[in-house]
């Protein structure tokens, strides 16, 4: 991954956090602000058409700035997909993302709750707007992982000359964006972060990191249907 910083790259990496990652500290707030549940919030399925056109502004923003750095979809981590590669590789990160997210369900489950955020409805239902939700689901998941995996990282390993760095601040800012879940899930997903970043960098490719995370969010799904 290449170390050389492109020019107004601070520019760039600020308009793209403030765009993508900005909001999201301000849902605890807003769960103060309304206890009861802040107005507006709609079943998954209702919002899966909003989660897909995420994922395209986020595609859209990727092709933009390959575009005007002149880079190739490979140097961010997106080359043609070889698909028995990876889908054995992305079910090894899921399993080895699932194993740390055990440990640390075990551990936050005897830390004080300290403050409780509202994750968003099961998607339960009839099968086509559950089928509707999880597709939402899976937009939401990959797109993650695109900016924060395929983008960021690449970006801030230009910015900080370090992948180590890069991977750390990334997976951080990722848990940070889901600050509006409670005050230790954050750090959960910082875990979750470092974990399929690093398979991220070393392999180059962020399919397995996004098939990964679509089949986590599908297992939390179930099991939050029942």
């Amino acid at each position: 991954m290449s170390h050389e910083r492109p020019p107004h790259l601070r520019g760039e990496l600020a308009t793209a956090l403030l765009f993508f990652v900005g909001l999201s500290p301000l849902f605890p707030l807003l769960d103060a602000l309304w206890p009861e549940g802040a107005p507006g919030i709609a079943p998954a399925y209702a919002v899966a058409p909003h989660d897909a056109l995420f994922l395209l502004q986020v595609l859209l923003f990727l092709a933009l700035t390959r575009r005007f750095r002149e880079e190739s979809w490979a140097e961010l981590a997106m080359p043609r997909i070889v698909p028995g590669l990876d889908l054995c590789f992305g079910v090894f990160v899921f399993c080895a993302g699932y194993a740390i997210s055990v440990l640390l369900v075990y551990i936050v489950a005897t830390l004080p709750p300290l403050y409780e955020g509202r994750p968003g409805p099961p998607i339960v239902g009839p099968w086509p707007l559950v089928v509707i939700g999880l597709i939402g689901t899976a937009c939401v998941s990959v797109a993650e992982e695109l900016f924060f995996r395929a983008y960021l990282l690449r970006r801030l390993t230009q910015l900080t000359g370090s992948a180590g760095q890069a991977l750390l601040w990334s997976s951080l800012l990722f848990g940070a964006m889901h600050s509006y879940q409670g005050f230790w899930p954050p750090f959960q997903h910082a875990a979750w972060g470092l974990v399929v970043g690093s398979f991220v960098l070393l392999l180059r490719r962020i399919w397995p990191a996004a098939l990964a995370h679509v089949l986590q969010n599908f297992y939390l799904e179930a099991i939050a249907a029942g």
